[in-house]
């Protein structure tokens, strides 16, 4: 496996309640936004990303590739050892 953190590009993503006050949106606004979350996700199911699993409701990403983090809206990777 690669060592993700030392790959050029990384993209955070925060999988979050939808729905957030003291009323839920309705059921078909919630629908809408969870496809879309998930076809995010799908889109991101790529060989050329490395998925970082975290404990909380972060995701980690990276990759080498520019054009997948031009896509995508990876951002430089600036963490240092």
């Amino acid at each position: 496996m690669t060592n993700v953190k030392e790959m050029r590009y990384e993209l955070t993503v925060r999988n979050k309640f939808i729905g957030v006050g003291d009323q839920p949106p309705a059921l078909r606004e919630m629908a809408n936004a969870l496809r879309a979350q998930a076809e995010f996700f799908e889109a991101l199911d790529d060989p050329r990303i490395e998925y970082y699993p975290c404990e909380n409701d972060y995701h980690l990403f990276y990759t080498d590739d520019e054009t997948i983090a031009k896509e995508f809206g990876f951002s430089e990777n600036t963490e240092e050892d």
